[in-house]
C-alpha cells in the first residue's frame, strides 16, 4: 500500500499531526505507524504514564507563559475532537497544586 504522508510515532503529537493533515487534505492518504492504545492493561508493558487510558494528565501551569496559553488553548478543544472522533479523551478528575516551602 502506499500512502501520500506517512507520521512514525503515534503519541501525542504523531496522532495530533496525523489528525490535522487528514482533516485539512482530505484527498491525502495518511499512515500513522506506532503501537495502539492497550485494550487492556499489562502491567509488563511499560508505554503507560500519562498518555493512555484515564491516566492521561493535562496541565497547564508551565515556567512560560507560551507553554501555559498553548495548553489551555488545547484544553478547549477536547469537547470538538470527542465529538468529531466519537472517543472520550478527557475527563477532569481533580486538581492539584504543588509549591516549595517559603524559605
Amino acid at each position: 500500500m502506499v500512502f501520500d504522508i506517512v507520521i512514525v510515532g503515534a503519541g501525542s503529537i504523531g496522532s495530533s499531526a496525523a489528525y490535522h493533515i487528514a482533516k485539512e487534505h482530505p484527498k491525502l492518504t495518511v499512515a500513522l505507524i506506532g503501537p495502539g492504545e492497550p485494550l487492556k492493561k499489562d502491567a509488563s508493558r511499560d508505554t503507560y504514564g500519562c498518555h493512555y487510558d484515564e491516566g492521561r494528565i493535562t496541565r497547564v501551569s508551565a515556567e512560560y507563559e507560551t507553554e501555559q496559553v498553548l495548553a489551555l488553548r488545547s484544553t478547549k478543544q477536547y469537547p470538538q475532537l470527542e465529538e468529531e472522533t466519537g472517543i472520550k479523551i478527557y475527563e477532569e478528575v481533580r486538581t492539584e497544586r504543588c509549591r516549595a516551602p517559603p524559605k
